[in-house]
């Protein structure tokens, strides 16, 4: 079974809101908690979108591609949550996919389809996605006439697919990457 929790991120009284999402887990029998989000990031809307999944449960960290966090910045409600899980004794994921800074604005079914085939992948389960693939093709088409129009940004993302590239070659070697990123 399968509960979904969406809402605004809570300005105030958060700690009240983290208690009360937590005692609804435990109410519903969760076994885990994951959650998904999307953050601003250099990376180019023509590659795929990558996703980073963490874990603070050792449990999780034992599936494949759950990694400990190591985030230090400012964060929100769902990096409270995944620290909070804890002490909930509830294990806690988290799904982050960078989305392109500069096509920051939602909706991004991009970024969205990519956090769901990698949930598919994190717990054995298929989810319908044609519609969304669909939604992803128009997206990825008013990003492309964005850069048509726009010279300096078509050059920026050029530099952004080149150090993705590089990033996910295998034959590149760290020195590389250090020389890509200085130009």
């Amino acid at each position: 079974r399968i509960a979904v929790v969406t809402g605004p991120e809570p300005t105030h009284k958060w700690k009240g809101f983290v208690r009360d999402f937590y005692e609804l887990t435990e109410q519903l029998g969760a076994g885990a908690v994951i959650l998904l989000g999307g953050l601003l990031a250099e990376t180019p809307h023509t590659r795929p979108f990558p996703v980073d999944v963490t874990s603070e449960s050792i449990l999780m960290r034992q599936l494949d591609d759950v990694h400990p966090n190591t985030y230090t910045g400012p964060t929100g409600i769902t990096g409270v949550l995944a620290v909070m899980g804890t002490q909930y004794s509830i294990p806690a994921t988290s799904l982050w996919v960078s989305i392109p800074h500069y096509v920051g604005q939602p909706p991004h079914p991009k970024a969205t389809l990519a956090l769901l085939k990698k949930l598919e992948t994190l717990v054995g389960i298929a989810i319908p996605l044609k519609p969304l693939e669909e939604e992803v093709d128009a997206w990825e088409r008013g990003a492309a006439e964005l850069l048509e129009d726009e010279r300096e940004l078509a050059q920026y993302v050029a530099q952004l697919e080149s150090t993705y590239d590089m990033e996910n070659d295998p034959q590149t070697s760290g020195d590389d990457i250090a020389a890509e990123f200085e130009q």
